[in-house]
C-alpha cells in the first residue's frame, strides 16, 4: 500500500503479509532409512527428521528438505536452504522468505 507524503512524495506503508524479509535458523538432526517420514520437534529449537532415503548421494538431504517443506507448510521448497552438515546427520536449516507471521508461528513450533 502506498500513503501520500507531504511534498507529493508516496510512501510505502509496510504491509507485514507481503513483507517475506525473516529468516528462521535452527538445527535438524536427520535419522535416514527411517521406516516412515516423522518430523519431531524436541524444542529449543531444534527438530528431528526421519527419512526413509539412504544417506546417499543428497538422497536424505532433499527428503529431510521436503519434510520440512510439507510440515511448516511452505510456498516453496527453494525457502529452505542446509547451511552446514550437508554430509553430517545433525545440520544447521535456515528458512528465508518468511513474512512476519509466518516466522512467529513457525518459532512458536519450534520452541515446543
Amino acid at each position: 500500500m502506498n500513503q501520500k507524503k507531504k511534498g507529493g512524495q508516496r510512501e510505502k506503508k509496510s504491509d507485514s503479509r507481503n513483507s517475506s524479509n525473516s529468516r528462521i535458523t535452527f538445527e535438524v538432526k536427520v535419522i535416514p532409512r527411517s521406516s516412515r517420514r516423522e518430523v519431531i520437534i524436541e524444542g529449543g529449537n531444534r527438530i528431528k527428521v526421519k527419512v526413509n532415503a539412504p544417506p546417499v548421494e543428497g538422497e536424505a538431504n532433499d527428503e529431510c528438505i521436503k519434510a520440512i517443506y510439507d510440515y511448516f507448510h511452505l510456498r516453496h521448497k527453494n525457502q529452505i536452504e542446509i547451511m552446514s552438515g550437508k554430509s553430517s546427520r545433525n545440520k544447521v536449516i535456515r528458512i528465508s522468505e518468511l513474512n512476519s507471521s509466518e516466522a512467529a508461528e513457525i518459532n512458536n513450533l519450534l520452541k515446543g
